[in-house]
C-alpha cells in the first residue's frame, strides 16, 4: 500500500471546500423553500424585519443543555422587539397550541390547505 501524506494546507483547503459545498447546498435548499412558500401566497409572519436568524438543516446547540439538534424550518427575527404582532403566513386551521414549552415557550401550529404546516414560537400571548 502507498500512503500519501496530506499537508496542513491541503487539509485546510479541503475543509474550506467542504464548508463551501455545504453552504452552497444550504443556499440552494433555502432558495427552493423560499420560492415554494412565496410562490404559493405565503407571506412573512411579521412586518418588523425580513432578517433570517436560522435556516433549514442548521445545527443548533441549546445554551442550557448543550444538546445539538437540527433546525427544521426558518427562523425570523423580530429585532428583539417584544410583543411584535405575528401573522399567519397563509390561510390555515389551528392544529396545535402549546403553552410554556421548555424550548419555544408559547407555540401555535397551523395546517394549511396545501398540506404544509407552520409553527410560530416564542410568543408572549395569544390573541
Amino acid at each position: 500500500m502507498t500512503y500519501v501524506k496530506i499537508t496542513e494546507k491541503e487539509k485546510t483547503d479541503g475543509d474550506k471546500m467542504l464548508k463551501n459545498k455545504k453552504n452552497l447546498m444550504c443556499l440552494i435548499l433555502c432558495l427552493i423553500i423560499y420560492s415554494f412558500l412565496w410562490g404559493n401566497n405565503y407571506g412573512l409572519p411579521t412586518y418588523t424585519t425580513k432578517r433570517i436568524t436560522g435556516t433549514f438543516g442548521e445545527c443548533r446547540i441549546n445554551a442550557d443543555t448543550y444538546v445539538k439538534r437540527f433546525n427544521i424550518g426558518l427562523a425570523l427575527s423580530t429585532n428583539s422587539i417584544e410583543n411584535t404582532k405575528i401573522y399567519a403566513m397563509n390561510d390555515g386551521i389551528l392544529w396545535k397550541l402549546v403553552i410554556n414549552d421548555p424550548v419555544y415557550g408559547n407555540i401555535i401550529y397551523l395546517k394549511h390547505p396545501d398540506g404544509l404546516a407552520t409553527m410560530y414560537g416564542h410568543l408572549n400571548t395569544f390573541s
